[in-house]
C-alpha cells in the first residue's frame, strides 16, 4: 500500500453550465453559470498550490458541464500555461467550440481535446437531446485533429447504445483517431434514468475492447478496471472467447471495418500497468475520487488539496486492496483491478464492497456466492 494517494489525473470541473442537456449527464448540467461556482482567482490559487506542494504533479483535465462557458476560461488556460502544467480540455461539441477557441487552446499548449460520441447519428442525437449533434461532433473532431492537437473520443456505455460500439469504432477509424475512452454508466446525476449494462454484458464488452487494444487502439475504461483481468486471462489462454454479445459485436465490426477480432494474434506476455489514479474537483470545490464517485473527501476552498489527500481515510482505504469486502477481497486480480469503487458506493452504500458489475467469481469464493 502506498503511503500517500498520488493522482495521475486531476479533473477540474470549471462549471456545471452547458449548452447541452444530455440524458446521461453525471453533472446534471444547468443552462447558466452558478454564482456559487469557483471563480478564476480560486482556480488560479488551486493550480499554484498544485505546483508548489505536490511532488508529482498530475495531468489536469478542465471539464464541465462545458468548461468553455466559465467566464475566466481563457485566463485559467493562461495560468496553466504559465505554471507549465500539463493540461487537457473536455468541451461540449457545440457552438461555443469555435475555430478561435481551438486556436486559443492550441496557443496555450493544450495536451489534448476530448469530444463525446455516443452512438450512431440517431442514437447520439437522442442522448445529446439535439438534432445534428453527431455531425457537429465529427466536424469538430476533424478540425481539432487537422490542427495537430491530440484528439480523444469519449463514449458512455449503457444499455441504449451497447450495439453501437462497432459503429463508433468504425467512425474513429475513418477520422484517423485511435484514442478512445469509455465510461461505463453509473446511475448518478441525470444518468439515474438510464440503464447500465449487465455484469455479463460488461464481460463481453471488455473482451471486445481488449481486442481493439490488440488491434492498436489506445483504450481506457472508466469504472471498469476488470479489463486488466480480462487481458491477463486472455493472454494465459492464448485466444479470445466470449458470449453471444461478443460474437454480435465481432460480426458487426467485421461488417463495418473488415477487421476480424478473433483473427488477431494475442500477445504472449501481459504488460502490467499501474492503475491510473484520479481525483475530481467540482465547480464548488468539493473533492472526490472521480466525477462518478460522489462522496466528498474535502473542499479546496477550505483546505489545500495536498492536505485533503494526506488526511482522507477514503483514499487510504481504496489504496489498500486488503480492505476490500466480498468477493473483491479474495479475488486474485484485486491488485490490478480492485473493481469500481464508485459503482460499489452508488449501488451498495459502501465503497469497499464488491463491484456489482463484475461477473467473475474467484475460485475460492464460488461456494459463498448464491
Amino acid at each position: 500500500m502506498e503511503r500517500e494517494y498520488s493522482p495521475d489525473l486531476l479533473f477540474i470541473e470549471l462549471t456545471k453550465a452547458c449548452d447541452y442537456s444530455c440524458i446521461h449527464c453525471r453533472a446534471s448540467s444547468i443552462s447558466e453559470v452558478s454564482p456559487d461556482e469557483m471563480k478564476g482567482y480560486e482556480i488560479r490559487k488551486l493550480l499554484e498550490n498544485l505546483t508548489s506542494s505536490m511532488e508529482r504533479i498530475p495531468h489536469v483535465i478542465f471539464t464541465g458541464g462545458n468548461p468553455l462557458l466559465h467566464p475566466d476560461f481563457s485566463s485559467i488556460l493562461m495560468d496553466a500555461a504559465r505554471l507549465r502544467l500539463g493540461f487537457s480540455v473536455s468541451p461540449a461539441a457545440g457552438d461555443f467550440l469555435t475555430v478561435d477557441q481551438i486556436f486559443k487552446m492550441e496557443e496555450y499548449g493544450v495536451g489534448s481535446i476530448s469530444l463525446s460520441l455516443d452512438g450512431t447519428p440517431s442514437t447520439h442525437d437522442h442522448i445529446r437531446n439535439r438534432k445534428g449533434s453527431f455531425r457537429k461532433t465529427v466536424e469538430l473532431a476533424n478540425l481539432i485533429k487537422s490542427e495537430g492537437i491530440r484528439t480523444q473520443i469519449n463514449t458512455t456505455i449503457m444499455e441504449r447504445n451497447i450495439m453501437d460500439l462497432p459503429f463508433i469504432f468504425h467512425t474513429l477509424r475513418e477520422l484517423g483517431i485511435n484514442i478512445w475512452e469509455l465510461f461505463f454508466l453509473i446511475k448518478t446525476g441525470r444518468g439515474i434514468g438510464e440503464e447500465p449494462i449487465s455484469a455479463q454484458e460488461m464481460e463481453d464488452v471488455l473482451k471486445y475492447l481488449y481486442m481493439l487494444k490488440v488491434a492498436g487502439f489506445s483504450i481506457r475504461t472508466v469504472e471498469a478496471p476488470q479489463i486488466s483481468r480480462i487481458e491477463i486471462e486472455t493472454i494465459r489462454k492464448g485466444y479470445m472467447e466470449g458470449g453471444t454479445l461478443l460474437n454480435a459485436l465481432a460480426v458487426e465490426t467485421r461488417k463495418l471495418t473488415g477487421l476480424d477480432i478473433f483473427d488477431l494474434e494475442i500477445p504472449e506476455q501481459y504488460n502490467p500497468r499501474r492503475r491510473i489514479r484520479t481525483l475530481f474537483i467540482s465547480s464548488t470545490g468539493d473533492v472526490s475520487v472521480s466525477g462518478l464517485f460522489n462522496l466528498s473527501i474535502g473542499n479546496v476552498r477550505e483546505q489545500n488539496l495536498i492536505d485533503i489527500i494526506r488526511t482522507s481515510h477514503v483514499l487510504k482505504d481504496i489504496s489498500d486492496s486488503g480492505r476490500l469486502l466480498g468477493k473483491c477481497s479474495s479475488c486474485e486480480f484485486n491488485g490490478v483491478c480492485g473493481g469500481s469503487r464508485a459503482r460499489a458506493y452508488i449501488e451498495t452504500g459502501n465503497f469497499l464492497e464488491s463491484d456489482p458489475s463484475c461477473a467473475y467469481l474467484p475460485p475460492n469464493t464460488i461456494r459463498e456466492i448464491r
